[in-house]
């Protein structure tokens, strides 16, 4: 097992120097009923030649649409701006647990998001064992009304090595002693903890490129953990994440062939 304090130093400050930037790439994306939080998850929009690209887990969508099925006043909101994800829906993959839909870029001020510009530089690269991450989300169980129709979203993040790899998924461990925090500031959550509202969010990959340390987006946070660990994996939560690359230009989500990925437009 490779264990996350190996991370790289140069590779720890980049991703440290990236993390509020982070924080404002991976937005909450919930709905609520005369401002009751009902539920959530998180998403990040992806900028590309034709559209802009809200990303999220298909889990995350169907539990919003079950929601407003039963109660057509649900409303959904992305950051502190109301959206139509139903309305907007690009494409849907359960079985990959991706979902997208489009977000319109007037609004971006509004969500407090500021979109990942992929207009040049897609699919992403593949990632392998021992690359770092750095991911984040927003803790579903950690949302606070402030003032009405403004809430307060706590954050969870983290940097960490890449453990597996497989054509569809990227494990990377959380361990409360080795992996570092997403900054200073951030308190590390207990093991076991409930990511339930991270299911959405976003893990980059920061690598040394020609001398020169470079962050790009690379998967979808889709399980946290879960059950019981054995062996040598007891002191660590695994977190699995779905490659970016199944995403089209055009936001549609490519299914059939494990090993399928897009070639750029």
């Amino acid at each position: 097992m490779i264990e996350p304090s190996l991370i790289p130093q140069s590779a720890l400050v980049a991703a440290n120097a990236l993390s509020q930037h982070l924080l404002r790439v991976v937005r909450p994306c919930f709905w609520q009923r005369n401002g009751r939080i009902l539920s959530g998850g998180s998403a990040f929009i992806l900028r590309f030649e034709k559209r802009y690209v809200a990303v999220t887990a298909d889990h995350v969508i169907q539990h919003y649409l079950m929601a407003v099925g039963r109660d057509p006043a649900v409303k959904c909101q992305l950051g502190q701006c109301f959206i139509s994800p139903r309305e907007a829906l690009i494409s849907r993959s359960q079985e990959l647990d991706i979902a997208t839909f489009e977000v319109d870029p007037t609004k971006l001020k509004a969500m407090g998001a500021e979109p990942v510009d992929c207009r040049s530089d897609w699919p992403p690269p593949s990632v392998h064992v021992g690359d770092t991450l750095s991911l984040a989300g927003y803790l579903d169980n950690h949302r606070f009304e402030v003032e009405p129709g403004y809430y307060r979203h706590e954050a969870w993040g983290g940097h960490g090595l890449v453990e597996d790899v497989t054509a569809r998924t990227i494990v990377t461990a959380y361990s409360y002693d080795q992996t570092a925090p997403l900054h200073s500031e951030a308190q590390q959550p207990p093991m076991k903890f409930n990511m339930s509202g991270c299911s959405g969010g976003l893990a980059v990959l920061v690598r040394n490129v020609e001398g020169k340390l470079k962050w790009t987006p690379a998967a979808l946070i889709y399980k946290g953990p879960t059950g019981e660990s054995h062996g040598g994996f007891a002191d660590f939560d695994m977190i699995h994440l779905r490659p970016l690359s199944f995403i089209g230009p055009d936001g549609t989500i490519g299914e059939g062939s494990a090993d399928m990925r897009w070639l750029p437009s």
